[in-house]
């Protein structure tokens, strides 16, 4: 053994335990040529050199992790680059230590001992050194999908600009967002940067939202990248202090514009790593689970891939048939993989015309601090339904240019209707923006800077529904239709697909122009339908929205239930060992062999006298995002352990990180239609599993709500799943069990049962919670 390296979190937090550790293992020292690392400055030289040469002469390295802190955790994140095995303490003698690992996700499934002085850092040491190996890296690169962003809680123009610029550079990537996906585990981080070509990450400045959680994940994951030795673009605007590890590899802007030439510069580099790479691999896997591969629990950073594992759904085949309007389902339900599955599939067809639209929610934003400021109160409906049709009709000319640019030079009589569409269409610059969210932010932009040249920066100004539609159309709509409706005699029929239109609400939850403008958009939609099949071809939209976004629009609708809906819904859970069965096979599993055998080869088939696969089930409510999540949770715990297959100390491991998660999950989801709501669930902390009608009220009520508010937040904590409702012996349903029905579940209207039912809280938030099951 050459030596290992401690590195404290703070200032005091180990260090005189090191000391004492050191006295005892120079004892071991003179036996077995056993040496310490220190940290220490050299003057005249870069911090992170002296670092970097300790990390790589070292077999393995301890890191102090009671608090947090950037420069270690980028080293933790290097050390695992650089394959060496490494041992996370924590010094328990310190006041709310690791307390910060509860919302970071990190160190979920990398075991960490505690600590409390050098004799136990003496005996970690002892033990860990004979037995210690590095967690295995042996992804290939993601050849369709190759770079791997780190998103933001909430998107400004900067990081809207990086996801626009790397599109147009036509560069495949996939994501971290921490709105679908609120913990970020060690395993899924290194998993995705070793499958990675390179890496963007944005660094927050003090005082943005979640901006210690992101720059926490960006200093691990930006450690990985430079242990791997990936192309990393690390990108901050502003002058906010970076940590110093890391301080000289990072590219400073000044503006959001400035972030185009980076990503520019960065693709190159990324292209030519991918080109480069053959089998990154590292070492033979050692079993299955370690290389096994279940994709992503996000449809978006696996829709190049979705096809070799989709399951086919009722749902899925209605939105392919055009039998309804909006696509509703939970968070989690598989809303985006149907809005992929279908787009490919239209897409195969030449002949189709097909938008494929995901506004990003600073764009929506955007649209109300610069565009319904302008309105007056009885002229928005109208108004923002005719901004949504016109920049709809702009994206059709688009494609329709984007989709024959090659084709019409072969076709004369395609060629006059397509000079036709481009002289409609290009006569401003929006066709020179790069993707949907850049061309809308660009006519944004234009609208306002028309508004200001003619009445100056007067805000009070409030525009009538003539004047508002002048300033808005920067193209004459009529022609634009006429030049559409000429062009579309040579094809089939329009597809428009419009994703995200619920994400990017504001932190205090929706607000009636939100719902408005998600009502306009279905309007317009249907008004853009309604003319074209008029003209004589097939106009199909889809819009998918959350279903509780949706009840919240239609409750502010007067032709409640005018919409074909086609409401998406797991009550089978043979089709959810479907989803995960395909996933297995896709990742090396025999493809003959029915689930449960599958499932015995890679998994203990009993914890606590059930079904293992039930067990996780029920943890998922009826979510194939979080069965995936819950089941990667549960192989990071038993790769990292060194198991032959997941036994039942990862899934109780595996349950507890994935619970963990579901807590800020549901934060957000019910901030989003009652921002007061947000921490409504830490009123249950360690309270018994089942509970009546009036010690749910008092728990609510001690939470700090009134008591004419409680019954609502009941009714509210039925409605995303938390709790269920025990309707006799060993016979307990919850809202997913009932079609997200409220009457069936609790026995008749709403508000007159509440009080007569008896409630069981959702096992999913058992372990986090701590709640009382005996």
């Amino acid at each position: 053994m050459e030596g290992f390296a401690a590195y404290p979190s703070a200032p005091n937090t180990i260090g005189h335990s090191i000391e004492t550790a050191e006295h005892l293992l120079s004892k071991r020292q003179r036996k077995n040529s056993f040496k310490t690392w220190r940290t220490t400055s050299i003057p005249g030289e870069f911090l992170f050199s002296p670092i970097r040469k300790s990390i790589e002469e070292c077999d393995f390295l301890l890191f102090d992790i009671s608090y947090p802190n950037f420069n270690v955790i980028y080293e933790v994140g290097y050390a695992i680059g650089k394959r060496k095995p490494i041992l996370p303490v924590i010094n328990r003698t310190l006041e709310d230590a690791g307390k910060y690992l509860r919302y970071l996700g990190i160190f979920d499934t990398i075991t960490f001992e505690e600590i409390e002085n050098g004799d136990d850092i003496y005996n970690i040491v002892n033990s860990f050194s004979d037995n210690s190996k590095p967690i295995s890296i042996d992804n290939e690169i993601n050849q369709l999908q190759p770079v791997y962003i780190l998103d933001t809680l909430r998107r400004g123009e900067v990081i809207s600009r990086i996801f626009s610029s790397v599109k147009s550079a036509r560069i495949g990537f996939r994501s971290f967002d921490p709105k679908e996906q609120p913990r970020l585990s060690a395993m899924e981080a290194i998993k995705e940067v070793s499958a990675s070509s390179g890496v963007i990450i944005p660094l927050l400045g003090i005082g943005a939202e979640d901006h210690e959680m992101h720059n926490l994940r960006a200093a691990f994951l930006i450690g990985l990248a430079h242990g791997m030795e990936k192309e990393a673009l690390i990108i901050q605007q502003g002058e906010d202090p970076v940590p110093l590890d890391y301080r000289e590899f990072v590219s400073p802007i000044n503006h959001p514009s400035d972030v185009a030439n980076l990503i520019g510069d960065f693709a190159l580099r990324a292209f030519a790593a991918l080109q480069k790479s053959g089998d990154t691999s590292i070492g033979e896997p050692r079993s299955f689970l370690e290389s096994l591969t279940l994709g992503s629990s996000a449809a978006e950073n696996e829709y190049k891939s979705l096809h070799r594992y989709f399951v086919e759904t009722h749902e899925y085949q209605r939105a392919l048939r055009g039998e309804g309007r909006i696509v509703v389902g939970r968070k989690g339900s598989g809303k985006t993989a149907i809005f992929w599955r279908v787009r490919d599939r239209k897409r195969d067809d030449p002949n189709l015309i097909v938008l494929d639209l995901k506004p990003d929610g600073y764009q929506l934003r955007k649209f109300k601090e610069q565009v319904l400021k302008m309105m007056q109160e009885g002229t928005k409906e109208h108004t923002i339904t005719a901004f949504w049709e016109y920049l709809l009709l702009l994206e059709i000319c688009h494609k329709i240019l984007e989709a024959d640019r090659k084709k019409y030079l072969r076709d004369p009589e395609l060629y006059e209707r397509y000079m036709e569409i481009s002289a409609q269409y290009r006569t401003d610059d929006y066709i020179q923006t790069g993707d949907f969210s850049e061309r809308m932010s660009k006519l944004l932009s234009n609208i306002d800077q028309n508004f200001k040249s003619e009445f100056g920066n007067d805000d009070d100004i409030k525009l009538d529904q003539e004047k508002l539609t002048n300033l808005l159309h920067l193209h004459d709509v009529k022609s634009l239709k006429v030049a559409i409706s000429n062009y579309m005699r040579s094809k089939d029929g329009i597809w428009i697909l419009i994703d995200n239109v619920d994400k990017g609400w504001p932190p205090t939850g929706l607000q009636p122009d939100d719902i408005l403008m998600v009502r306009t958009l279905v309007e317009s939609t249907r008004k853009i339908e309604r003319e074209f099949n008029r003209e004589g071809f097939d106009c199909n939209s889809l819009i998918f929205i959350r279903n509780d976004v949706y009840e919240l629009l239609v409750d502010n609708t007067a032709d409640r239930g005018k919409e074909g809906l086609i409401e998406i819904d797991w009550t089978d859970r043979e089709w959810l060992r479907e989803v995960l069965r395909r996933r297995l096979v896709y990742s090396g599993a025999d493809e003959k062999l029915r689930f449960d055998s599958i499932w015995r080869q890679i998994c203990n088939p009993i914890i606590d006298a059930k079904d293992s696969s039930d067990y996780l089930i029920d943890m998922c409510l009826m979510r194939p995002r979080f069965l995936i999540q819950i089941l990667e949770y549960c192989v990071s715990s038993a790769v990292n352990l060194k198991h032959e297959k997941i036994e039942v100390e990862d899934i109780k491991k595996g349950s507890y990180s994935f619970s963990l998660g579901l807590i800020d999950n549901f934060g957000y989801e019910l901030r989003d239609v009652y921002s007061d709501a947000e921490d409504i669930i830490y009123a249950f902390i360690e309270c018994d599993y089942i509970l009546s009608y009036q010690e749910v009220r008092q728990r609510v009520i001690e939470s700090g709500f009134r008591e004419e508010q409680a019954d609502n937040l009941i009714s509210l904590l039925i409605w995303f799943s938390f709790f269920g409702v025990e309707r006799g012996l060993n016979d307990v349903r919850y809202i997913y069990d009932t079609h997200y029905k409220m009457p069936l579940l609790v026995g008749g209207v709403e508000q007159d049962q509440l009080s007569k039912v008896t409630y069981i809280i959702n096992p999913a938030f058992w372990p986090s919670l701590q709640i009382i099951t005996e």
